[in-house]
């Protein structure tokens, strides 16, 4: 059985654009510069999701923060770098690299981890904000939504069905909400904020995702 955070979706990196990495530098009057004097590239990462940076502001410093099938912890860095103590997981032992290896050129901490969120999880406590982004399984939201702490915020967003038709992204029921489902999926949270939208991934792609901020009342 696949993974709930569909290869289709990892693939299609919905809005992700990639900064790039150095290269060559252009020096004064134009010469090319030895690019073994020039700083070490530093790993590309996707940009975070819109829905995150809009939220962002929601992530204090200190803050526990959990990334639940965090790929190459495009949102893991950007929270370790809102001064947040973040937790990362992703059942990828690559993605789990190249985030580390994102996580020390900026000179932040974050504890990643490898795990199979098909399989038990480890103990992991709860958490301030829980972020699940292109992170989908039905059967696992109850261990998703006792994750969040008292007080605390889930921020998740996820594909919906209407994606299928756009010719790109995962194409499973499995890994695509339905109109409405995901407000029914995080009861007994309180939603903070919800969208289900078609925004413009680039000059040629769209894509249909719903979102959500929840929280736990004290």
């Amino acid at each position: 059985r696949r993974s709930p955070r569909d290869r289709g979706a990892d693939d299609a990196a919905t809005d992700d654009q990639h900064f790039p990495r150095p290269g060559r530098q252009v020096g004064r009057r134009g010469e090319m510069s030895d690019p073994r004097l020039s700083p070490p590239a530093l790993p590309a990462l996707p940009r975070p999701s819109t829905w995150f940076t809009w939220h962002d502001h929601l992530i204090r410093p200190g803050v526990r923060v959990l990334d639940l099938a965090c790929g190459e912890g495009r949102h893991a860095v950007a929270a370790a770098a809102l001064g947040a103590e973040v937790v990362a997981i992703d059942r990828e032992a690559t993605r789990i690299d190249v985030a580390r290896e994102a996580a020390a050129a900026q000179g932040l901490t974050i504890d990643l981890r490898t795990v199979d969120l098909e399989g038990e999880w480890p103990e992991l406590g709860t958490f301030g904000v829980v972020l699940a982004f292109n992170y989908l399984d039905r059967a696992r939201m109850a261990d998703v939504i006792a994750r969040v702490a008292p007080g605390g915020l889930l921020v998740m967003e996820t594909f919906l069905v209407a994606q299928r038709q756009l010719g790109w992204g995962p194409k499973s029921d499995a890994y695509l909400l339905n109109p409405g489902e995901l407000a029914r999926l995080v009861e007994p949270l309180e939603i903070v904020h919800g969208r289900e939208v078609y925004e413009p991934v680039d000059t040629d792609r769209w894509r249909a995702v719903a979102g959500i901020v929840a929280q736990r009342r004290v």
